[in-house]
């Protein structure tokens, strides 16, 4: 708490490798979930003591991580050689969604936030701009698209029919 007398008191420690990037507290208030760029997965550790609580998998270079009201998590590394971001369950271990982001978008350091079914995430490229992602983690629906005809010629007018299949069924012409 700071001042003359500090009121705080340590009740354990943890190496969590090197460059921590950023942490999360789960909902519950158990789980403390660790992005350091030095270790190829996100570490889990049980508040209470610090021990080892499991991993998740993502890759090398693990630079964010976010956990929505639900204990959902989404596990974000900043290398473009692989996926970018995993999407797991609360209590998962096995992620259930993927992005990867278009080269050269790199997922910035603490570059997630998680409510509800929507993903916030910061990346750069290589020219110093940023660019924010948002996606949702429910299901996509099944849609198909149709066109009135195979081939317009130059400045042709088009008809588009997409078609979504969704309870009570809906239909859209542009």
């Amino acid at each position: 708490t700071g001042g003359d007398s500090p009121g705080g008191v340590l009740v354990a420690s943890r190496k969590t490798g090197d460059n921590v990037l950023d942490m999360v507290e789960t909902p519950d208030g158990n789980r403390l979930i660790v992005a350091s760029y030095s270790v190829s997965h996100h570490q889990v550790y049980r508040t209470s003591t610090l021990a080892r609580a499991g991993t998740f998998k993502s890759a090398e270079f693990p630079v964010a991580v976010a956990v929505n009201e639900s204990g959902d998590v989404a596990a974000g590394v900043g290398g473009s050689f692989t996926k970018s971001v995993w999407i797991y369950r609360a209590r998962a271990s096995k992620a259930f969604k993927t992005v990867k982001f278009a080269d050269p978008e790199v997922l910035q350091p603490r570059g997630l936030a998680f409510t509800g079914s929507t993903v916030y995430a910061v990346t750069g490229g290589d020219r110093g701009s940023r660019m924010l992602h948002v996606f949702s983690t429910l299901p996509a629906a099944p849609m198909r698209i149709t066109t009135d005809r195979s081939h317009y010629g130059y400045g042709g007018r088009v008809r588009v029919s997409v078609h979504l299949k969704t309870k009570g069924s809906q239909r859209v012409s542009i």
